[in-house]
């Protein structure tokens, strides 16, 4: 992050960065007129990374999965045809080119 930043965020006394009830009061108390309700007023939720979109669409994967073995481009089709997980593929990925890891 950016230093300004970091500084600005620290020099924020405790009792006004946290006060209220839920998480982030702060945040919420800065951007409530420019959010809807539904955003701020809403259960925590998970983020994930879209790794299968991202290896499905990767060149260099594929051309590491082309040039690898017979075994290694089945299980790349099975992965591209949705049979296999994504986490599974990156294993594959890593195992069979271990240069790159």
């Amino acid at each position: 992050l950016d230093s300004n930043f970091i500084s600005l965020a620290l020099s924020i006394d405790p009792a006004v960065k946290y006060e209220g009830k839920g998480p982030k009061p702060l945040l919420i108390k800065s951007y409530k007129n420019e959010l809807p309700e539904a955003i701020w007023n809403r259960p925590k939720m998970g983020f994930s990374f879209p790794f299968a979109a991202w290896l499905s669409k990767s060149n260099f994967v594929k051309e590491l999965m082309e040039d690898g073995s017979k075994n290694t481009l089945l299980n790349y089709k099975r992965f591209m045809d949705g049979e296999m997980h994504w986490s599974h593929l990156m294993s594959l990925i890593l195992i069979n080119n271990r240069q790159y890891a």
